[in-house]
């Protein structure tokens, strides 16, 4: 399983720098090419910035059912909080909740705009952008 960091559902939302790339890893989860999983903690970020973006309640949290189908939603426990609160090898809490979610739910790669926020635990799990990743999945013989 990956795990699709927020800020990919960002680019795709915001069409910023990378959209297509990042839109194509979320595609590939939609369709059930590869299976996908976002934090709880992502799922409460894409709604609040499609509210920020001038969406009411009602149209931010349709929005954000949308956006996440075909993802299965990795829980945010009280055991992924208190590991990420000292872990300081992250520059961004947030970060380190991504990692102590894809952690506990044995997440095999975390798909991220940002690599080097995850620079501290490349031997523990794989990060790639959306770019390598989709390098990568195409390179694999089916």
């Amino acid at each position: 399983m990956i795990q699709v960091d927020t800020n990919i559902f960002e680019d795709a939302i915001r069409k910023r720098v990378g959209w297509k790339s990042s839109s194509a890893v979320i595609n590939w989860v939609k369709k059930g090419d590869v299976e996908g999983g976002v934090s709880a903690w992502t799922v409460a970020t894409i709604y609040y910035f499609r509210r920020r973006l001038g969406m009411d309640d009602s149209q931010a949290r349709r929005k954000t059912e949308k956006a996440l189908k075909g993802f299965t939603v990795l829980d945010l426990t009280a055991e992924v909080v208190k590991a990420a609160l000292p872990d300081e090898r992250f520059p961004d809490f947030e970060d380190a909740l991504q990692f102590h979610t894809a952690e506990q739910n044995r997440v095999d790669i975390i798909v991220t705009r940002n690599v080097r926020h995850f620079g501290g635990i490349q031997d523990e799990i794989t990060v790639l952008t959306p770019e390598e990743f989709l390098a990568r999945k195409k390179a694999e013989p089916y």
